[in-house]
């Protein structure tokens, strides 16, 4: 669906009747303590929104900016180490930026290493193994099989060494420990996701309401944490990628970016309180992602109640697809010059509706993680505008994209050159 009449209706106005996501071929079909936000539904849904917004207040993102920036710098470290060979792939070095992040604030996990992550290729492997395309279509092509197969896979993740489960089983015990550490009265100066979660539990509980729907219980902080892991891992690293990319085929956007930064972020840090006056350098994100949205495929809706959606009659149980592919191109919305890279289109007076932009998807389940994404992108594109010029090679064209889950560049090649 590209309507943006019915999909302002579905997304925002008539949120209610659609609610739910379309459910992924395994997926739990009763609604526990381990339904993530993005499979959940109705009153599940409403309950994990809206103690997940603990994490992502800007109180919570001035927590966590100072771990973005030390990864920031690392990546920078790494870059500065490896310049001079002639080519770098910078897809290999986001994908450690944002691992490195996630591992401190969605794990716990203060000790990892960049270039040294054993939790990288695990995660890699989620998105990239062959096998998630059979565990799509089988399902989908044979219901009959959807639940005894999705209770074999756990079965076997909890008895087989499978990379992901153990993943998983690290995570809990690091809820498990922090909750104890709490128990004994020892306070965490840790960050992240895990004591936010917690605080939101502890919240609901001071609050007086014990039966639930204002607190996380231990599954319900695994389970969350799990999916800021897996949300925030591929999407960043690829609109990273993909920035990178245009920044090295058109370098009057990238000298704009810099002056910007020069100018808003002068010192050595990037403070949170300048992030909001890097309009430009937020312009040719959302233009970046304008050209290649991520993760478009859950963009979409199941109709819970019958209803009308301009003038359509829509039936309990339909399902809805935003086409946000063909959306983002639509010269109708964008003007003659939507094929082209332009981020200036962002800072311009525009009657565009909201909803033509769908990276992030639009109305109440929109990305629930979207002003992390932009710290984690705006604070790593600041050190790196400070510290290097991007140049392109005989190898940065043409982008080759692959992927099943999501669509993402095999590599993006650039060279380097140190700021004069």
């Amino acid at each position: 669906l590209s309507d943006l009449d019915m999909l302002n209706e579905i997304l925002v106005k008539q949120f209610d009747n659609f609610q739910s996501r379309i459910p992924f071929p395994l997926q739990r079909t009763d609604e526990g303590p381990k339904t993530h936000i993005i499979e959940a539904s109705g009153a599940k849904w409403k309950r994990l929104r809206s103690l997940g917004t603990f994490g992502f207040t800007n109180k919570a993102m001035k927590q966590m900016r100072e771990t973005v920036e030390e990864s920031s710098l690392l990546v920078v470290k790494h870059l500065e180490a490896n310049m001079d060979k002639g080519e770098v792939n910078m897809l290999e070095y986001f994908q450690e930026y944002t691992m490195d992040i996630i591992c401190k604030v969605a794990l716990g996990k203060k000790d990892v290493e960049m270039f040294n992550n054993k939790y990288l290729q695990i995660c890699k492997d989620v998105f990239t193994s062959p096998i998630n395309y059979y565990l799509n279509i089988i399902p989908s092509a044979f219901p009959i099989i959807q639940k005894p197969l999705f209770y074999f896979i756990e079965f076997a993740g909890t008895h087989l060494r499978i990379p992901f489960i153990e993943l998983i089983t690290d995570l809990e015990k690091s809820v498990a420990e922090r909750k104890k550490q709490r128990e004994a009265g020892q306070e965490s100066n840790s960050a992240d996701f895990i004591d936010l979660f917690l605080d939101a539990e502890i919240d609901g509980d001071e609050n007086g309401d014990a039966t639930g729907s204002r607190r996380l219980v231990f599954d319900e902080v695994v389970s969350q944490c799990t999916m800021m892991l897996l949300a925030g891992f591929e999407t960043t690293s690829n609109s990273l990628s993909y920035l990178s990319h245009f920044l090295a085929n058109y370098p009057n956007v990238q000298e704009k970016m810099r002056e910007e930064i020069d100018r808003e972020c002068p010192g050595e840090s990037v403070e949170y309180e300048s992030l909001v006056n890097l309009k430009y350098t937020e312009a040719v994100i959302r233009e970046s992602l304008r050209h290649y949205p991520l993760a478009s495929f859950v963009v979409n809706r199941e109709c819970v109640k019958a209803t009308e959606v301009c003038g359509r009659q829509m039936e309990k149980g339909d399902m809805i697809m935003t086409d946000t592919w063909s959306l983002h191109m639509d010269k109708k919305i964008w003007g003659e010059d939507a094929d082209e890279f332009r981020p200036e289109r962002w800072l311009e007076d525009s009657s565009r509706p909201r909803v033509a932009f769908q990276s992030f998807g639009e109305g109440p389940r929109m990305c629930i993680g979207m002003r992390l994404a932009y710290m984690e992108e705006k604070i790593l594109l600041a050190h790196l505008m400070k510290n290097f010029v991007i140049k392109s090679t005989n190898n940065t064209n043409p982008l080759r994209l692959v992927g099943d889950i999501t669509v993402a560049p095999e590599k993006v090649m650039v060279r380097l050159e140190r700021r004069l």
